[in-house]
């Protein structure tokens, strides 16, 4: 019996205490050949697993050689413990569904990932298909196959379109995801505060406050434009030049922006005005321009106001209609029902300025048969 042989059946014997497996502390892995046809997939495993390629296509030996090559890396030493047995999880079904394959051409992790869906009825990215071209990737940055074998798996890492990473790519963009990313954030303000400020209801209804007051601010910034006759500048300029055009509102900024010290706006209007009139990329130095009183380079100077010409056409504004369709859909019971309301399902309630203080959504949820009534 050869010393490898002897390894593995002595990791296997549970007999002797001091190779008891443990799920809170890897155990060390199972010495093998660097050219082994086996691999230890259960180092994080309450029992050991040994993991053995049986197919011999000489794809499936160059796939299983940096497979095996992938765990000897940095790259697998910098994944999180708790992540590590995933990715051994993933070699190790993957080899198994291999070890069934005749025919290996350079889309098998795309076959792999559409033969386990289909026949587990899973959920793709449940798979370990995007795992196992993760250590594939790696891998062949730190091995030394050239030619044929170096072309085939370049080819096979390019042709897996996986299910998975488009949804990996889609599904990042969770609340969840985001604080678990800034743990910083606990602490500095403590385990209270910080599932206070994690918790998707709360975050909502901020959401809610700081977008009603936007709406307010845009309302009354709307009503000073509308009176101001200097601003009419900007919606009679169709029939003049670009360049003219650049000229009469670099001018009328200068007249009608108002800032501080600092440099900050002042009122709604003269905010409302830098936004629509000048370039993010030039903005401070249009601030800059505006204290010292000279005219705004033209490069700075947008043409086209969007919000203001909404204004003195009176109508509402793309931007407030985005804005109060979030208000909609975070009243309403599910998002999509904010497509079957209408003018009656709204009630206003006014101050003595006939002002809007306060508003409310009632309307008739079929499957509940009753009316749903927003706060």
């Amino acid at each position: 019996m050869d010393k490898d042989t002897k390894d593995i059946e002595f990791a296997w014997d549970n007999k002797n205490p001091k190779k008891t497996f443990s799920l809170n502390r890897a155990t060390p892995p199972i010495s093998l050949p660097i050219n082994s046809n086996r691999l230890d997939t259960g180092i994080y495993l309450a029992s050991p697993r040994i993991t053995e390629l049986t197919n011999q296509h000489k794809n499936a030996i160059l796939i299983f050689s940096l497979l095996r090559l992938f765990v000897t890396t940095v790259h697998f030493y910098k994944i999180k413990e708790q992540s590590k047995q995933s990715y051994l999880n993933a070699i190790h079904y993957f080899v198994t569904w291999l070890n069934t394959k005749s025919s290996i051409s350079n889309k098998i992790v795309k076959e792999y990932e559409s033969e386990t869906v289909s026949k587990r009825k899973i959920k793709p990215e449940s798979t370990g298909a995007s795992e196992v071209l993760f250590c594939l990737k790696k891998a062949v940055t730190k091995s030394d196959i050239l030619g044929a074998d170096l072309r085939y798996i370049n080819q096979l890492i390019k042709k897996s379109k996986l299910i998975a990473n488009r949804n990996e790519a889609r599904n990042q963009a969770t609340l969840t995801n985001y604080f678990l990313e800034h743990s910083w954030i606990e602490n500095k303000i403590g385990n209270n505060q910080f599932l206070k400020l994690a918790s998707p209801k709360r975050l909502i209804k901020s959401f809610r406050l700081v977008i009603a007051e936007t709406l307010s601010y845009l309302r009354r910034a709307k009503d000073k434009i509308s009176l101001n006759p200097d601003l009419q500048i900007l919606v009679q300029t169709a029939e003049i030049s670009h360049v003219d055009k650049k000229r009469l509102i670099a001018k009328m900024l200068g007249k009608s922006v108002r800032l501080n010290d600092l440099g900050t706006p002042v009122d709604a209007v003269s905010n409302i005005l830098l936004i629509e009139s000048v370039n993010t990329k030039n903005e401070t130095k249009a601030i800059n321009s505006l204290k010292r009183d000279k005219p705004i380079s033209g490069r700075a100077i947008v043409t086209t106001q969007v919000f203001i010409n909404d204004v003195f056409e009176q109508s509402i504004s793309k931007l407030e209609g985005y804005l109060m369709a979030f208000l909609c859909a975070s009243h309403c019971v599910q998002p999509d029902d904010i497509f079957k309301l209408k003018k009656k399902h709204f009630a206003v309630e006014k101050n003595g300025r006939n002002e809007p203080r306060h508003l409310s959504i009632g309307y008739f949820k079929g499957r509940a048969k009753g009316y749903h009534d927003t706060p």
